[in-house]
């Protein structure tokens, strides 16, 4: 990704964030992912990866391959809540983690986004702030791409449908409620 700039990004307010871990295999490990809740939004952005050395139908023909960064407010602190989140993805970084987010969107429903396989790049800076002190990168990661996703039950959306091939990012509107903060509890589990 060095020798990559990221163009044409696009944010999304997120209020909850989930990370869920990916095996060897780049299958969902569900019973492992970690969903936040955070009091203030954040913006998960996504923006276009291009190689600084292709141009022309040469860009084409590599395909349109997506980043992700977790922005928010840098302040006189760091927001622990959304280092949190920057964690749990820094922590899949050998093998990458699905990350979704939801926002509000009309009364009764929430915006949802997927990325089945974000894998985590360790240079925040390379993440296009323009004149943004106020602001920071606190996790980036480019989108790679995968041919299914095995969805989590409960699914976050009701018409769950196939992915399509070399699919990086689902977007979709849900009446469906974001999950608990914390871990699903466990099958079985005294309630």
């Amino acid at each position: 990704m060095r020798d990559d700039q990221i163009t044409g990004v696009r944010y999304m307010d997120a209020t909850v964030l989930r990370v869920t871990p990916l095996n060897e295999t780049g299958r969902p490990n569900h019973p492992w992912a970690m969903t936040f809740h955070l009091d203030e939004p954040v913006q998960v952005g996504v923006g276009t990866l291009e190689p600084q050395w292709a141009f022309g139908l040469l860009a084409n023909a590599l395909g349109l391959r997506l980043a992700v960064g977790l922005v928010a407010d840098r302040g006189p602190w760091l927001r622990a809540d959304v280092q949190a989140v920057a964690e749990s993805i820094w922590q899949r970084r050998r093998i990458g983690a699905a990350v979704e987010w939801w926002a509000q969107a009309d009364p009764g429903f929430r915006w949802y986004t997927l990325v089945p396989w974000w894998r985590h790049e360790w240079d925040t800076d390379v993440w296009p702030l323009k004149d943004a002190d106020d602001r920071q990168a606190y996790a980036v990661g480019y989108c790679r791409t995968v041919e299914a996703y095995d969805w989590p039950a409960p699914a976050p959306l009701r018409d769950l449908h196939g992915l399509g091939p070399a699919t990086q990012l689902v977007y979709a509107r849900t009446p469906i409620e974001p999950p608990a903060p914390g871990l699903p509890p466990h099958p079985g589990a005294a309630a």
